[in-house]
């Protein structure tokens, strides 16, 4: 899904922007709230016995989100009154693939109109970050090493998220295409890893030049971003467009009457965090 035509990109480098740090447990409590919207009611079924499961994609296979993973398998399973296994897919299109046998899924926005069109879902809730229900993505580097701005990565080696991540691959493509970089003619190497961390972590030990991973922004300072705990120093060369924000779905397997119930089950997740 592409950003809107009217909103700007913010496209200069960020070098000389206050550093922050902002750690996971915060971040998750605020990842997980809340615009609640109701469920389509053309989906109708009803509940159905053994597991349920919910599934994300790679960004929820991580280390800094396992706390919060298990929180949450515990709170949605004593509000449906019935098991919840939580699945975190390697690739979103793994993912996909696996919709059909889900019953709740969280879904970055493009990924979410890939699996739109594939079958009927109806929309719990929109995840608000702190900021509002957008976020962007950057272009990142160390900030010890020899790439000062976008016009500087001739040749760089450059980490990406996944082909489908939002944050991770699609709008910060599109900011340096709007700053005139042509990713495919002036980079040397480009390779997907599969997380946000993963990506950190290659830049950070040197096995890729740049990389792109999601920030939380208020106006145009940076408030939060992926390498917060790299371990090394980091800037952001360039922004990304405004991202819309990820949605939590329920699937023709789980009926919308229960949206209060996980609701519900996500706020005290959110307050307990």
């Amino acid at each position: 899904m592409g950003p809107a035509a009217n909103e700007s990109a913010v496209r200069a480098p960020l070098a000389n922007r206050t550093p922050f740090a902002e750690s996971p447990a915060k971040r998750d409590r605020n990842v997980f709230f809340l615009l609640a919207r109701r469920g389509r009611r053309r989906v109708s079924s009803t509940p159905v016995g053994g597991s349920r499961i919910f599934a994300t994609g790679p960004s929820g296979s991580g280390e800094s989100t396992e706390r919060i993973r298990d929180a949450l398998g515990w709170l949605l399973t004593g509000a449906l009154g019935e098991p919840v296994e939580l699945r975190a897919y390697a690739t979103y299109e793994a993912l996909l693939d696996a919709l059909p046998e889900v019953d709740l899924a969280w879904l970055p926005p493009a990924v979410y109109v890939r699996a739109r069109s594939r079958q009927p879902l109806w929309t719990l809730a929109a995840l608000d970050r702190g900021e509002g229900l957008t976020y962007r993505g950057a272009i990142f580097v160390r900030s010890d090493g020899p790439f000062a701005g976008v016009g500087h990565l001739d040749g760089a080696r450059m980490g990406w998220v996944a082909p489908e991540s939002a944050s991770g691959h699609l709008f910060p493509r599109l900011a340096l295409l709007e700053a005139g970089v042509r990713p495919s003619e002036v980079l040397a190497d480009e390779r997907y890893y599969g997380s946000h961390e993963a990506v950190v972590r290659a830049v950070a030990e040197g096995e890729v030049d740049a990389g792109a991973c999601y920030v939380h922004t208020q106006g145009d300072r940076l408030r939060a971003a992926a390498w917060a705990k790299a371990g090394a120093p980091m800037q952001a060369l360039v922004l990304s467009r405004p991202i819309p924000a990820d949605v939590i779905v329920g699937t023709a397997k789980l009926a919308p009457s229960f949206a209060p119930t996980l609701l519900g089950a996500f706020t005290a997740l959110a307050e307990r965090s």
